[in-house]
């Protein structure tokens, strides 16, 4: 299969994870939860995407030396994006107070709901804890890091060699689109350019691994503590768009203390 072909090839690999999602839980759910579906994509997502890659010489560097600063911009960007999640859900909030409230109440709840499936530990057992950490966090960043910043990504650039935007954009919609959740379909393509512009900047997959990978666990976290989770929205919507903007500046500025300034001089989106 030809690079010319990549967004064949990942509605073809995107269809099949989907349809065998579908088919294991309507005939094995009893055996098989929600959460573990997600090892799936370890044979539908992250081994079409290396083979791929491979195929069309597309080259998807791990570099497991991170430096100082590299931790540093990570941290920074995990404080933006949460401040900038706050700051959409103030915004959702007052949204959904004033407009088309049942239809986005429906929404959230059945969001929440699927969330708290996925990520609740019902057990309390360290065990469980593991298992969701791996299933939850670790597999899909992984998985999803290698055919989203690496394969199509990748693959996008080398037919749009002049045009980083217009490929990061793509990227980041097909992203969250992928996640089938539309209440959160903005979040998730912000930081589908967030990730983006990382692993084109540092041109090492593990920096948006590891960011995808943290943010997954941080929503872990949030969900097992009730004290975390339950922090009152602020019902106003000006402080809503200040922290939304606040948040896309610090992500911005970890972005910039993450990445090379030999490769964004060379390299500038």
């Amino acid at each position: 299969m030809k690079n010319n072909n990549y967004f064949f090839n990942f509605i073809l690999i995107v269809l099949s994870y989907l349809v065998s999602s579908y088919i294991i839980t309507l005939f094995f759910s009893d055996y098989i939860s929600i959460r573990e579906l997600s090892l799936l994509q370890i044979p539908f997502f992250l081994l079409p995407a290396i083979y791929l890659s491979k195929h069309n010489n597309i080259s998807n560097k791990i570099n497991f030396r991170l430096d100082i600063k590299s931790i540093l911009g990570i941290l920074w960007g995990m404080a933006g994006l949460s401040l900038f999640f706050y700051g959409w859900e103030v915004l959702q909030n007052s949204v959904s107070q004033n407009f088309l409230s049942d239809f986005l109440s429906g929404l959230r709840e059945e969001s929440e709901q699927l969330q708290y499936q996925l990520e609740y530990n019902n057990h309390n057992t360290i065990f469980e804890y593991i298992k969701i950490i791996l299933f939850v966090s670790i597999v899909p960043a992984i998985c999803e890091e290698f055919l989203f910043r690496g394969y199509l990504l990748q693959s996008i650039i080398s037919k749009n060699e002049n045009k980083k935007i217009k490929s990061v954009l793509l990227s980041a919609f097909l992203f969250s689109f992928v996640h089938f959740n539309f209440i959160s379909m903005v979040p998730i393509f912000i930081m589908g350019i967030y990730l983006a512009m990382l692993a084109i900047s540092t041109e090492n997959l593990l920096i948006p691994i590891v960011f995808h990978a943290t943010n997954n666990l941080i929503t872990i976290i949030s969900i097992n503590y009730n004290h975390l989770s339950e922090i009152k929205i602020i019902e106003n919507t000006y402080i809503g768009v200040i922290l939304f903007f606040i948040g896309l500046l610090v992500m911005y500025f970890s972005y910039k203390t993450t990445t090379s300034k030999k490769y964004l001089y060379s390299n500038k989106l």
